[in-house]
């Protein structure tokens, strides 16, 4: 019986692709395919539906970067940044430093996303994955957050009285203005 090792070169580079294709489509986080001429070789269902991109949509980087990031300033930020990172990985054979971008979906929603690169295995030549991790829940609460923070700032500094917090070691963490002033110093 032959088995996977006994195969021909041109077979076992097939069946590593449909192995990957599997577990990239698998995945929860989108993802893409892109080789070495810039073509968008795949997209995941994840990627499909956070962006609502399909591949027709997007064939080439040249058609995704307009798309994903209509400002033109914004976008040669996204590309210079990206290409500043994908060169040091590249020289130093480090991992890609992920970066944090606002990408436009196809239904004008903008989401921001941790972006990633890596290149794939030896059998897939001349292709990376690239990963856009959807963050835009977390910045929302993040934002959420810091404004109910800020409401709360304003009312402790508006109360008359001293006002301080302590962490369970008893460890002084913030005060109003009122309670530095009469502590003798600043918050």
């Amino acid at each position: 019986m032959d088995g996977p090792e006994n195969a021909t070169p041109e077979l076992q580079a097939d069946t590593a692709d449909r192995l990957i294709r599997s577990v990239i489509e698998a995945c929860p986080v989108p993802m893409a395919l892109n080789d070495d001429v810039q073509h968008i070789v795949f997209l995941n269902q994840a990627f499909i539906q956070t962006f609502g991109y399909l591949p027709e949509d997007i064939p080439a980087l040249a058609d995704w970067w307009p798309r994903a990031y209509p400002d033109a300033a914004y976008r040669q930020s996204v590309a210079d940044m990206w290409q500043l990172r994908l060169d040091h990985a590249r020289a130093s054979g480090m991992p890609f430093e992920p970066l944090e971008v606002k990408i436009h979906s196809k239904d004008g929603s903008v989401k921001c996303a941790v972006a990633s690169a890596a290149p794939i295995g030896e059998s897939l030549q001349g292709i990376h994955l690239v990963t856009l991790y959807d963050i835009t829940e977390r910045v929302a609460a993040m934002k959420e957050i810091a404004e109910a923070r800020n409401v709360l700032q304003s009312i402790i500094e508006t109360i008359p009285m001293r006002v301080f917090w302590k962490d369970r070691d008893f460890r002084y963490l913030g005060c109003n203005a009122a309670f530095a002033s009469d502590a003798g110093k600043s918050r």
